[in-house]
């Protein structure tokens, strides 16, 4: 019999593992990939706003969106828009990035590109990494900024831009409070504006010095385990639900993520019994400092199944220990 239960939590694992796997944006397949930034222009599709319908029954209010063909696949709807939308190819603000970047003293070419894109193309995710810039903490594993595009042809999310720190031992992004500014949002284009993006650049890289010292702060702020389980049975399960804020408490005190086992249980999430299934990478643990919990935080984050979870739960992150800087 235990053989069998065994069985079945290893079968579940090997589900969840493949299902973590398979990321998804709004519901499309997502893929990644790591191309040159010259590349770009040729991997991203094209799309055209046409007349939705034909004659007589032509929507008069509504226009759609078509990505044009390519040599391995037809012209494919994506999207329904109103007749005032604009169409932003995405070639277009790769070019005015790369423009942008030039302004800000930056060579395009020669900076690592990650490209996450949906099945159709209609939403993109473009990230690169900056140079000069690698922080490490204090704990020997340094962080990288990254800036950060999303644009979508399907009226699904605004244009922007941001710019994000990322631990390289186990890719966990986020963002970073600073006193002057709060949150460091993303920033939503109206427009194509290569100053635009070029000033906001320029901004955000002058605040990086703000940034490290922000991260070494949360380096040298103590915590110890019942705080952190008070902080996640009152702050963190009202933000992101008693799972999550369990795992997190099992982290702190194991260095290990896992689940409910058994699935059916009662009481705070401290309290909640969660079996390990990964150790996550460059977690020590127990946790010790505000720094540590945030990566813990970052690992849950990324973890989420949807690009749409994984940027809002990123961006919550400064927000969530604050409590704990008190």
């Amino acid at each position: 019999a235990s053989g069998q239960v065994a069985a079945v939590v290893s079968s579940q694992t090997e589900a969840r593992m493949r299902r973590r796997q398979e990321l998804t944006w709004l519901g499309s397949a997502v893929a990644t990939t790591t191309p040159r930034f010259e590349e770009l222009p040729k991997l991203l599709p094209r799309f055209e706003q046409r007349t939705f319908g034909e004659g007589d029954a032509a929507n008069k209010y509504h226009d759609m969106i078509v990505r044009l063909p390519t040599k391995d696949a037809p012209a494919v709807p994506v999207a329904i828009v109103s007749k005032r939308y604009a169409l932003v190819q995405h070639t277009d603000v790769v070019n005015v990035l790369a423009k942008s970047l030039q302004g800000a003293g930056f060579k395009p070419t020669a900076l690592p590109v990650r490209l996450r894109m949906t099945e159709y193309g209609e939403r993109m995710h473009l990230s690169l990494r900056l140079p000069d810039h690698d922080f490490d903490p204090g704990d020997g594993k340094p962080l990288v900024l990254r800036v950060n595009c999303f644009n979508s042809v399907d009226k699904s999310l605004a244009l922007e831009v941001g710019l994000t720190w990322e631990r390289l031992v186990c890719k966990n992004g986020m963002t970073v409070g600073v006193k002057e500014d709060g949150v460091r949002q993303f920033h939503v284009l109206e427009s194509l504006d290569s100053d635009e993006v070029a000033e906001f650049l320029r901004h955000g890289l002058e605040k990086v010095p703000d940034d490290k010292r922000t991260l070494q702060v949360w380096m040298t702020k103590p915590v110890d385990l019942p705080k952190v389980e008070a902080w996640a049975d009152e702050t963190l399960m009202k933000r992101w639900g008693c799972l999550a804020a369990a795992r997190t408490c099992h982290i702190a005190r194991t260095g290990f993520d896992g689940g409910f086992y058994p699935l059916a249980q009662k009481g705070l999430p401290h309290n909640r019994r969660i079996k390990s299934r990964e150790r996550v990478p460059g977690c020590r643990a127990p946790i010790t400092n505000v720094y540590e919990l945030g990566q813990a935080l970052s690992w849950i984050a990324r973890e989420r199944q949807t690009v749409q979870e994984q940027l809002a739960m990123m961006m919550e992150i400064p927000g969530l220990i604050e409590p704990l800087l008190n």
